[in-house]
């Protein structure tokens, strides 16, 4: 049986190629220089920033308009923020452009995922519920070091493929079953109750958000992503 390869570290200790597997962005960068006046080698660290993918509807793509006038480059976070906002975009668009960005990079720590909306009244609530379900376990499978958000589909005041009244209490049943199973994909749900129709966060169309609308819709996505970031800062510990 052939013997996993072992790389040499020092004089009595030794690890195997198995637990060197990792994802490539989970890899620290090192940056070796020499000290000459006392012949030994330094080695500094150099910390990559963690990677934050966004992907989602015209919400997505209207919010990444307006993030750096509310909070400035990467949502002010010490991240990669990397947008991926397509006007339209269905729920069947979400897998097949998150590994259409895959084929060109590395995966991201924080993957946060807004969309939905547009298939209210297309399919039933509860198929379209399992369906999200469906695809972020198969994510979270995929990669289970990345963690997944899912934003909860917000309120309009308008909706195409149905009436308001109709179509609202759908997206409450689909937003409820991933709240309760956020848990088969480690994930977790983003929830915007402060975003109702009668506190004028609505453009005239009555679906897209004004300047209010996508400060309030900015800023709750943006804390969650600092929450997650957080417990995976550098201690200070010598």
């Amino acid at each position: 049986m052939e013997q996993p390869m072992k790389r040499k570290l020092t004089d009595d200790t030794e690890i195997s190629s198995d637990c060197m597997k990792m994802r490539i962005s989970d890899m620290t960068p090192l940056r070796i220089t020499s000290d000459f006046s006392s012949s030994k080698r330094l080695v500094e660290v150099v910390k990559t920033p963690p990677k934050v993918w966004i992907i989602g509807s015209s919400y997505i793509r209207r919010a990444e308009d307006a993030a750096p006038k509310e909070f400035g480059a990467n949502l002010g976070l010490n991240a990669r923020v990397h947008w991926f906002g397509k006007g339209g975009l269905r729920w069947s668009g979400v897998i097949p452009r998150f590994y259409a960005e895959l084929a060109q990079q590395s995966p991201p720590d924080v993957l946060v995922v807004h969309a939905g909306g547009n298939d209210l009244g297309l399919v039933s609530p509860m198929e379209h519920a399992a369906n999200i379900q469906a695809d972020l376990v198969h994510l979270h499978k995929a990669f289970p070091s990345m963690a997944i958000v899912f934003s909860a589909i917000n309120e309009r005041k308008a909706w195409r493929y149905g009436k308001p009244v109709k179509i609202n209490a759908d997206r409450k049943i689909v937003n409820r079953y991933i709240s309760k199973t956020a848990g088969s994909f480690a994930g977790r749900v983003i929830e915007h109750h402060s975003l109702r129709h009668f506190e004028n966060v609505f453009l005239p169309d009555g679906v897209h958000f004004n300047q209010r609308g996508n400060r309030i819709f900015l800023t709750k996505i943006r804390n969650d992503i600092r929450e997650i970031l957080q417990p995976a800062a550098p201690s200070n510990r010598s």
